[in-house]
């Protein structure tokens, strides 16, 4: 776990600059995060062909730059499973949790609830998908967004998406290249997420009305 401040220039995270290959697993990152060029993440700068499981940032996430996110600034052939990011991001193609994808990348079980502001594109979830073949399942976004192209999920690029959300009223978009925009008092419903085959028994919790749902791994004890 990385708790100081971070500031670099192209690939810079708050745990790691750039991993290629490298399998994370239970990581976390809560400082904030700051680069002058590409590729800045909140845990992860730019992350290729790799695993990234049970891991999150908290800090708030900036770039002179593109490819900013929450989590990981630009993602390639990445699968990404149960992380988060609670940090607001701003910078150029900005996402809640990944800035750029790239390559088949992969993200399920995943969310995102910080701002995201960006002279591009900012997207609750991702910012950008640069090519085919990405996928994203059981996630959601709930932050408020403000760019040139805005979208609730993903702002720009096409991907597979299945049974993801995002927060309209929050996020005051009701647009987005995949997923289902849902109102707030929508989003804490655990109906919501069971009728589209969340598990709640092992995977998630929420405090129902109340709260949006999240990883138990994170936040609750063995």
């Amino acid at each position: 776990k990385a708790s100081g401040d971070v500031t670099g220039s192209e690939s810079t995270g708050g745990l790691i600059g750039y991993n290629d290959g490298g399998n994370i697993s239970e990581c976390a990152a809560t400082g904030f995060v700051h680069g002058t060029w590409t590729n800045i993440g909140g845990l992860i700068g730019r992350d290729e062909n790799s695993t990234v499981f049970k891991s999150y940032a908290t800090g708030n996430v900036s770039s002179a730059r593109d490819r900013t996110g929450g989590l990981i600034g630009r993602a390639s052939s990445s699968t990404i499973t149960q992380c988060f990011a609670y940090g607001d991001v701003n910078g150029g193609n900005a996402g809640g949790l990944v800035g750029r994808i790239w390559n088949n990348t992969q993200i399920r079980r995943c969310y995102a609830l910080g701002d995201v502001s960006s002279s591009g594109t900012a997207g609750g979830l991702i910012g950008q998908i640069g090519s085919s073949g990405v996928s994203i399942s059981q996630s959601y976004a709930a932050g408020g967004l403000e760019g040139s192209t805005v979208g609730g999920l993903v702002a720009s690029g096409s991907a597979t998406v299945s049974n993801s959300f995002w927060d309209i009223e929050v996020s005051g978009v009701t647009e987005s290249n995949g997923g289902e925009g849902r109102n707030t008092n929508q989003m804490l419903s655990r109906d919501t997420f069971t009728s589209a085959g969340w598990d709640f028994e092992e995977i998630w919790n929420m405090d129902d009305g109340q709260g949006y749902p999240y990883l138990r791994w994170a936040f609750e004890e063995d």
